[in-house]
């Protein structure tokens, strides 16, 4: 990095040996990622916390006095208020996971009396890693059953499993989802859906049907909902053809 700081635009500092500034200002705050800035202002405090990309039109505020840092100040503790609550559901899903526990998996997935996706959807990818026969009995009780989840989210998880699992029969009942998943994708996700449902036929060994479904996908792009995406999507397909005709 020294050798190059001729060709940096911003400076770097480093923490010391006890990590103060990780400790007194990015743990205290709550914060875990980043880059992450944080806009003082003329007294000293803290008016603002967040992405560096978001901070210029801040820092114009800051400046001219018309920042208001006790509506922020709500904001932001509404928001490590949803982001702990988020973080304790996840260890919960994890936990259930490890233990096989699809009771406990049940409850802790549930917001407002309606699974979330994203908790679901986490302990699914985990658990079609760590233990797919588990994962398989999650997918069939979840799949196309979870509000704001597209098709093709499902399918991916089945592809997982096919490639983790070492059970026939799981494999044929992931197989399975994925084609009933695929076939329930509303045409403007069908391009998708469909590549996705194809990279699980590769998984499964059976690339001549996988060829199909890429093919079909291929149909469907002009198709596609996200047109801002299109572009991606399109490589995207193209790659899963070329794995089906190798």
């Amino acid at each position: 990095m020294l050798k190059n700081d001729k060709n940096m635009r911003y400076n770097i500092a480093f923490d010391d040996a006890n990590d103060t500034i990780a400790n007194t200002w990015m743990r205290a705050a709550g914060r875990n990622g980043i880059p992450c800035a944080f806009v003082v202002d003329k007294d000293s405090k803290i008016a603002w916390i967040g992405h560096p990309m978001q901070m210029e039109a801040v820092t114009d505020a800051v400046v001219a006095g018309k920042w208001d840092s006790s509506k922020f100040k709500a904001q932001f503790e509404e928001e490590a208020a949803a982001a702990r609550a988020e973080m304790a559901a996840q260890t919960k899903v994890r936990a259930a996971v490890t233990a096989k526990d699809m009771a406990a998996f049940d409850s802790a997935v549930l917001v407002g009396g309606k699974a979330k996706f994203n908790l679901v959807s986490m302990g699914l990818s985990s658990a079609a890693v760590a233990d797919p026969e588990f994962a398989m009995e999650l997918l069939s009780k979840y799949a196309g059953k979870v509000e704001g989840a597209m098709p093709y989210s499902w399918c991916g998880i089945a592809t997982t499993i096919i490639s983790k699992s070492k059970s026939d029969a799981t494999k044929a009942a992931a197989l399975k989802l994925s084609a009933d998943c695929a076939n329930m994708a509303p045409e403007g996700m069908g391009a998708l859906t469909y590549a996705y449902h194809a990279r699980a036929l590769i998984a499964a060994g059976d690339k001549k049907s996988a060829l199909e479904w890429a093919t079909k996908a291929e149909g469907l792009l002009d198709k596609h909902s996200e047109k801002n995406q299109l572009e991606a999507l399109k490589k995207f397909v193209a790659g899963v053809k070329a794995d089906a005709q190798k």
